[in-house]
């Protein structure tokens, strides 16, 4: 009956509440660090005192404009 799914299902909720917050207690514990987010090496930031890479193509553009300025 109805009455029996619900009372199962609210069984059901406490139990896997109770195993959450175990395991949250086991983490904590233990010291378990599930943060996984990391720095991208793919993505560098630079400070004002820090130059780019040579090779990052900037400079390459920039004498380009000043030689094509020179030129006219």
């Amino acid at each position: 009956s109805a009455e029996e799914v619900s009372a199962m299902q609210d069984r059901i909720i406490d139990e896997l509440e109770k195993d959450w917050e175990n395991s949250r207690r086991q983490k904590a514990r233990e010291g378990d660090d599930d943060d996984l987010l990391v720095a991208n090496p793919n993505r560098q930031h630079f400070d004002d005192s820090d130059e780019p890479p040579p090779d990052s193509g900037e400079e390459e553009d920039e004498d380009a404009e000043v030689d094509d300025a020179n030129h006219d």
